[in-house]
């Protein structure tokens, strides 16, 4: 399995990925961190968006994901879970 089988494929739950899977998105982020602190270009994530859901307040985590995707010449947005009127709630 190599990389390419990762296209296209979202990352909902823990559940949705096995193992290897893990283990070749590690790598790759790995030779993308390597690229982005070497100085090298690159904009393997150019043109890609980033969409971010929390349902529990997570600001280190976002800033994170925002921060990287700004290294890695992509975009991301937060989607506020309150303002999208979206529940954990089995009624609405």
């Amino acid at each position: 399995m190599s990389w390419f089988d990762l296209a296209g494929r979202d990352l909902i739950s823990e559940l949705d990925w096995t193992r290897e899977e893990y283990d070749i998105a590690m790598k790759v982020t790995d030779q993308m961190k390597g690229l982005y602190y070497s100085g090298q270009p690159h904009k393997y994530l150019e043109d890609k968006t980033f969409d971010m859901l929390f349902f529990a307040g997570s600001t280190r985590t976002r800033l994170s994901f925002e921060t990287g995707m700004i290294q890695l010449v992509g975009h991301s947005q937060f989607l506020n879970p309150t303002a999208m009127r979206l529940s954990l709630e089995d009624t609405p």
